[in-house]
């Protein structure tokens, strides 16, 4: 039987943030090897220990940040819960009861690697350094942040933040849909600007031909004085083999799920992006995000 816990409820308006742990039925294993009886008797149990055999009983456990309007429904919740769940079902049995704090782990061209953590679950040096730049900033607006890792294009450390209150499954900002939408902040000219993630059609002749395109970014600057060049990303999933060899990438990884990204100016990719998810979250599977925002939005 699957359970799940809301630990903790925090109101920010019209939106909620709540903290799930959910407990997915025990698998039972001998020798590493999951078993259809995963409810053996203590009968059986006993039968296999006498004879050496090594048996475990796991269970499959996440603790989950999820952020909902405040009128949610059970239901809606529930929908959430079963998704991880599924996820979860697809995890080996040496990483079962692996739940790592980093939500997402990028690398650029190989190098300027980045974690992005649940606010909660941020390191202590993570925030120190956000806070000594942008004191003012209200941090439970935050929903996830990034440590600070160095922009290949901007030329100097940028931290990345996904507020609150854009975790509205059918964001609209300014009339225009949106997939979702990120908050950077420059760390050496201190100032921000957006990052608009959009519905896109287009083909990209930059990227294997069996690329499934997902989203474009655009940006927006909001603060005086902050530069920044004139540049957009494309996000795609692609079969890992394929786009190690098409873009020369060393072989990295998720042992949940793998998704790619390049950054392009003046119509040449000048950067190259692996998002790799070890565990299950509610944003590890892109394209089911994909089809879920593009069916709130109604756009086919």
């Amino acid at each position: 039987m699957t359970e799940y816990t809301i630990l903790s409820q925090q109101d920010f308006g019209d939106k909620v943030k709540l903290v799930v742990k959910i407990d997915k039925d025990r698998d039972f294993f001998i020798n590493g090897v999951k078993q259809t009886n995963n409810n053996p008797s203590d009968a059986e149990k006993e039968t296999l220990a006498n004879s050496m055999t090594g048996f475990d009983h796991v269970q499959n456990t996440i603790t989950e940040t999820i952020f909902l309007p405040t009128n949610y429904t059970d239901q809606q919740l529930s929908e959430i819960v079963d998704e991880l769940i599924n996820a979860m079902g697809e995890e080996e049995y040496s990483e079962a009861t692996r739940g790592p704090n980093a939500h997402e782990t990028v690398s650029s061209n190989g190098a300027n690697q980045k974690s992005i953590y649940v606010i909660d679950k941020a390191p202590q040096a993570v925030i120190d350094g956000f806070t000594s730049v942008f004191p003012d900033v209200d941090l439970s607006t935050i929903g996830m942040i990034s440590e600070a890792a160095y922009h290949d294009i901007i030329q100097e450390p940028v931290v990345t933040a996904f507020l609150v209150e854009w975790s509205q499954i059918a964001l609209v900002q300014n009339g225009r849909q949106l997939l979702t939408k990120s908050r950077k902040y420059c760390m050496d000219q201190v100032g921000f600007y957006d990052r608009e993630y959009l519905f896109c059609d287009e083909t990209f002749d930059f990227l294997p031909p069996s690329a499934n395109v997902i989203a474009k970014s655009e940006n927006v600057n909001l603060s005086e004085g902050l530069t920044i060049p004139d540049f957009y990303d494309v996000y795609f999933d692609c079969d890992p083999d394929v786009a190690e060899e098409f873009f020369g990438l060393e072989r990295s990884r998720g042992e949940h799920s793998t998704y790619y990204a390049v950054t392009v100016v003046d119509g040449q990719v000048v950067r190259k992006k692996q998002y790799v998810y070890d565990a299950p979250t509610v944003s590890s599977d892109w394209n089911d995000a994909y089809d879920r925002i593009s069916a709130a939005h109604g756009v086919s």
